[in-house]
């Protein structure tokens, strides 16, 4: 096995984390482009073997003049020059090779600490195009977690400590999200070569807390949320919740487009989802008639696909169907509150239950639609409505109201 030295291994550590930081500096593919392209000219061939070989000729130097590296500071390139003369030794050709050989080849080091892991952890969920509110909720997490365990390295965190540390919340619910992300983050560093186990799998498995009974809108609650949403200016939202099972942050970034109609092609009939974040993956949503009809009706009276003050708008909406469910002490210190947890997205779970009680619903075909896993609607949405409720519920055009 070829064995890297601290001067090599700290190049590797500076080449790896500036790449990572490039390619997660989306929407600008000029800078992913440009320092692929400056590493792979100036790399061998690999050998089929990939063991180290003489170079054939002279290492060649980065050149700024010679290609767009403009926007990389003097440090970067001579990062990168580093890099792409250490790749010709030890005879690898590609980037994507070479990062990869340095992930096998590095030994397990005491030298990480928690902030810079959490870094790389962070660019590396950039790179996966997760989306940004669950980014930011796992940077919190781990973020509270550096603080408590200030000035520890990775590899002395043992699961026993762990186990204290998540017993701290009482909560499962809270619990379960914590072990999640700090399981995550540990099984990373694990593929990484920084940690030799996962502490936090060792010290307890995933917590089950009991989940609240999901609340599906019935034929008249929909009816009077569609009429308030027609009032409030938040016809298209719950348009596309009700009658595609589109999620709140995905509706946000179909508004957040210089031409939000555009992907919201009704001559073709489709929602296109291929170049957003999405929770599970890009999709091509397509447009029933209901919704057809909806957006139409929007779209000829120039509605914004989410309005202006939209957050308030919305807790209006849902308060006013759903009020009827709580007692009214739930409302004196925060009006137009609806407890979360069963009601999260509930045009959406409408939606998906409705789907599946239709003539010869198909979980394969609905699971691809909304972007789910085919066991989740399986055990959340099947047999929660009658057919006759479904059938129903797919007629609520403008019109019918």
């Amino acid at each position: 096995m070829l064995a890297v030295s601290p001067e090599e291994d700290e190049i590797w550590r500076k080449i790896r984390r500036f790449c990572l930081y490039n390619r997660g500096a989306e929407p600008d593919p000029a800078r992913v482009a440009s320092i692929a392209a400056a590493m792979e000219s100036f790399m061998a061939r690999p050998p089929p073997d990939l063991k180290p070989t003489p170079p054939a000729e002279p290492a060649v130097e980065l050149d700024p003049t010679s290609l767009d590296l403009g926007w990389m500071t003097p440090v970067e390139i001579a990062d990168a020059a580093g890099a792409t003369r250490l790749a010709r030794e030890k005879g690898i050709g590609s980037l994507r090779s070479a990062l990869a050989w340095y992930v096998l080849h590095r030994p397990v080091t005491t030298e990480s600490d928690l902030p810079s892991a959490i870094y790389d952890f962070i660019l590396g969920k950039l790179c996966e195009r997760v989306r940004e509110q669950t980014l930011r909720y796992h940077y919190q997490i781990l973020r509270r977690f550096a603080f408590d365990f200030e000035g520890r390295l990775l590899t002395t965190i043992r699961s026993e400590e762990m186990a204290r540390y998540l017993m701290r919340w009482p909560n499962l619910t809270t619990r379960r999200s914590l072990w999640q992300v700090l399981a995550s983050f540990f099984s990373w560093a694990q593929r990484m070569n920084l940690v030799s186990e996962n502490p936090v799998m060792l010290a307890m498995r995933k917590p089950r807390p009991t989940l609240p009974e999901r609340h599906v809108l019935t034929v008249d609650e929909t009816r009077h949320l569609l009429r308030q949403a027609i009032k409030n200016k938040t016809i298209v939202y719950w348009a596309l919740s009700l009658f595609a099972g589109l999620r709140t942050d995905e509706v946000r970034l179909l508004q957040g487009l210089e031409h939000p109609w555009q992907n919201l092609n009704l001559e073709a009939g489709t929602i296109d989802l291929r170049d957003q974040p999405s929770k599970v993956w890009p999709r091509i949503v397509p447009i029933l008639p209901v919704l057809d009809a909806w957006l139409r009706w929007a779209k000829d009276r120039n509605y914004r696909v989410m309005a202006g003050d939209f957050s308030r708008r919305f807790r209006e909406d849902r308060f006013t169907v759903l009020r009827k469910h709580y007692p009214p002490e739930f409302f004196l210190k925060r009006p137009h509150w609806v407890p979360a947890g069963a009601v999260a997205n509930i045009g959406r779970r409408t939606y998906i239950s409705c789907r599946l009680a239709l003539p010869h619903a198909s979980f394969a075909e609905v699971s691809s639609d909304v972007g789910n896993s085919e066991y989740n609607i399986r055990v959340f949405y099947y047999q929660k409505v009658s057919r006759e409720h479904a059938l129903e519920h797919f007629t609520l055009t403008p019109d019918k109201l």
